[in-house]
């Protein structure tokens, strides 16, 4: 935009430099730190809505809602600050994309997101609804083009627009997304509950295992009453492979009633491990390169690249949530949950059957429809996002069903960094943590140069006999699995191969001899994926080396249960990987 009064305008220490999105009351632009060398969002009030007073209010209060929130699955907010009447907030900057645009991708292949890296997004995102939750912030918005991912996989919420703080109150006109909207938030955004914002995520869980959303209808306030008065289809109905169990979990998500659904994140995710546990979801092979969350990302950003930062800076290294691990559990032992039937409905706050017959219920209708009549003509001329260069979003549309499209929201790309400590503060400013649409975030540029050991990543392989092994990455940062080769005297396993680009900070992938009933090692990580490996190439059964980059640097022996491993970090860089002349294939006979 060559108009644009604000490019190039300089907002304490951020320049601006592109606008990435635009919605009905704000943007979202580039722009360059300029004291600190790195790329941010900037959110500001679009001008004309500068002099409206609510929607000055609604602002600070999305300000406030982050500022509460410090939490590595969330996007930061360094700055609220005033400059020259314009009110901005100044957010990590993620190189990465949208949930909503990598779902459309395997949409339009007709795939879906393998079962594994579902998990690790779900598993992610819960986590920063709990913590947001525990300190009285509800979303209200929940959706996945509120949902960014970076180039590791890694999930952050973003946009909390429309959250509710519950020590503040806010007015009850003000609604989520309709595809993604909670019954009661239909009735009353001022009735939005912590369980509301695990329904979108229901929601979500829909559409990423069956790749359609539980409701459809030709308009925003037609899907909103389906959310409200109809239950949705059994998923496997649409996807027949879908167990029971995982069924039941996500119908359980969807139940009219709040207090129907899981109460918190930690007890879905619960549920869905001992779904995922007792059916053959999880033991299915990890996904080809090309089905994986890093790899889309990849691609997506490689097609809008970053311009180059100032000469003379180094560019930031991957995002590590190291704060993760700490919160992920060990796939739970306990028995898979009780099934929900599908046809289960209990008692809602509208029933079609009654339509029409008592004159109290049908004003009660035409009483909804005219709220929500007004509330879709509110969403449509404000919530949304629209973006450019390459930061998705809502297309600028008068139908109100058009603007309210699931798949449309503000998506930015971003270089991923680590949350930074404590927000900033500006003029008339307030300091906090916290995400936004499209927003993402990039590492600190400053660099340390005390003498110090190098950076290492920290492994722990984990065996049961010859039942089992786990890889669990103990480091605060992403261990790439590329480089990584393990091989005894006749047998290899070359991690390249998996289809998995990185571990984060806490999770694990195993490796299961496949027959019988095998035991797993005493071990706590979050599993994001399985192999099965036939007798001849199991080759922790015996003494066995660590490979690195070509550099062999451990022996685990047979006799030990536990092997410690660090890499260097410098090795990550190196493709080389050491020759076998044996079998490089994992044979499943015998």
């Amino acid at each position: 935009m060559a108009n644009d009064p604000l490019i190039g305008k300089q907002l304490d220490e951020y320049r601006l430099e592109a606008m990435l999105g635009q919605g009905g009351m704000a943007r979202v632009y580039r722009a360059l730190d300029v004291r600190l060398d790195r790329w941010v969002a900037i959110k500001v009030i679009d001008a004309s809505f500068r002099d409206d007073a609510d929607y000055m209010t609604r602002f600070e209060r999305e300000a406030k809602a982050i500022a509460q929130l410090e939490h590595p699955h969330i996007v930061s907010l360094y700055r609220y600050g005033e400059v020259d009447g314009v009110l901005y907030m100044a957010m990590r900057y993620i190189e990465g994309s949208a949930l909503n645009t990598l779902l459309k991708s395997y949409r339009q292949e007709d795939k879906l997101i393998p079962v594994a890296e579902a998990h690790r997004v779900v598993n992610q995102v819960c986590q920063a609804l709990d913590y947001a939750h525990g300190r009285g912030v509800i979303h209200r918005d929940i959706k996945p083009a509120n949902i960014m991912l970076d180039q590791q996989g890694n999930a952050f919420l973003a946009d909390f627009g429309l959250a509710l703080i519950s020590d503040v109150g806010t007015r009850g006109e003000i609604f989520g997304t309709p595809h993604y909207i909670s019954p009661e938030q239909a009735m009353s955004s001022a009735s939005a509950v912590p369980q509301s914002d695990l329904y979108a995520i229901g929601v979500i869980l829909y559409e990423m295992f069956t790749g359609e959303l539980p409701f459809e209808a030709d308009s925003a306030l037609d899907v909103a009453m389906l959310h409200m008065t109809e239950p949705p289809q059994p998923p496997s109905e649409i996807r027949p492979d879908i167990s029971p169990e995982l069924e039941a979990v996500i119908l359980k998500m969807l139940e009219k009633e709040p207090a129907e659904r899981y109460q918190t994140g930690a007890e879905l995710i619960k549920a869905l491990d001992e779904a995922l546990k007792a059916t053959s979801q999880v033991s299915l092979p990890l996904p080809p390169p090309n089905l994986s969350i890093p790899y889309r990302v990849a691609q997506d950003v490689a097609a809008r690249p970053l311009p180059p930062l100032p000469a003379g800076v180094t560019p930031p290294p991957p995002s590590s949530p190291s704060a993760a691990a700490a919160s992920r559990a060990a796939l739970p032992e306990q028995p898979p949950a009780s099934p929900v039937s599908s046809s289960s409905n209990p008692t809602r706050p509208l029933v079609y059957a009654g339509l029409g017959i008592g004159a109290l219920l049908l004003v009660g209708v035409v009483a909804i429809i005219l709220l929500l009549a007004g509330f879709f003509w509110l969403r449509s001329s404000g919530d949304e996002t629209v973006a450019e260069n390459g930061a998705v979003a809502v297309e600028a549309n008068s139908d109100p069903a058009e603007a309210i499209d699931p798949n449309a929201g503000a998506e930015t790309g971003a270089a991923s960094q680590p949350a930074e400590p404590a927000a900033q503060t500006g003029s008339n400013s307030q300091a906090g943590s916290e995400p936004d649409p499209a927003v993402a975030a990039q590492p600190p540029a400053a660099e340390v140069n005390n003498p110090q050991p190098p950076p290492t990543y920290e492994l722990l392989l984990a065996k049961h006999k010859g039942d089992s092994l786990f890889l669990v990455n103990q480091s605060d940062r992403p261990f790439p699995l590329g480089p990584l080769q393990m091989a005894s005297s006749d047998r290899l396993l070359n991690f390249s191969d998996v289809g998995l680009a990185t571990l984060a900070s806490g999770e694990c992938i195993s490796a299961w001899k496949d027959k019988g009933k095998p035991k797993a090692p005493d071990v706590t990580c979050n599993e994001v994926g399985r192999v099965s490996v036939g007798n001849k190439n199991r080759f922790w059964e015996k003494s066995f080396e660590i490979y690195y980059g070509g550099q062999r640097l451990n022996t685990c022996e047979e006799k030990q249960d536990r092997c410690q491993v660090s890499i260097p970090v410098a090795l990550s860089d190196s493709p080389d990987r050491v020759g076998f002349s044996g079998s490089d294939e994992e044979g499943s006979d015998d």
